[in-house]
């Protein structure tokens, strides 16, 4: 399996406890208060997207409750956790509980597969907003 090469990160409180979801899509949740990016930082937290969220990293360092830091790849070549047979070339969305899923044709994606691998294997990918 190849390496991770994250080109950006992101850090901030945990919505709940994220252990056991390692390598899945994540989304902030909660109202930014202003336009100061330190501000919009600490008035949101860090939550596992769901199917139809928009994504906006992957969640490398989980935070174990409520409040802690939870550290997530936001640019680069990751990896995430299939929920479902995914092959090279696939454009990723999130699916239920945060799992990669093929995005059809004109739904907002977040990724391309670079690897091929069966559901629940943690493929790599490369981070990249665009529409299937």
């Amino acid at each position: 399996m190849s390496t991770i090469k994250p080109t950006g990160s992101h850090a901030g409180p945990s919505a709940r406890d994220l252990t056991p979801y390692q390598w899945r899509a994540a989304k902030l949740t909660g109202s930014a208060s202003s336009n100061d990016s330190a501000e919009v930082e600490n008035d949101q937290e860090i939550d596992v997207a769901g199917a139809g969220d928009t994504v906006i990293g992957i969640i490398f360092y989980p935070g174990d409750r409520k409040g802690a830091r939870t550290t997530l790849h936001t640019q680069g070549r990751l990896k995430i956790k299939g929920g479902e047979a995914l092959k090279a070339g696939d454009k990723l969305k999130a699916g239920a509980d945060g799992v990669g899923m093929k995005a059809a044709a004109g739904e907002k994606a977040f990724g391309i597969v670079l690897e091929a691998g069966p559901v629940g294997a943690i493929v790599p990918f490369e981070f990249d907003h665009s529409t299937a």
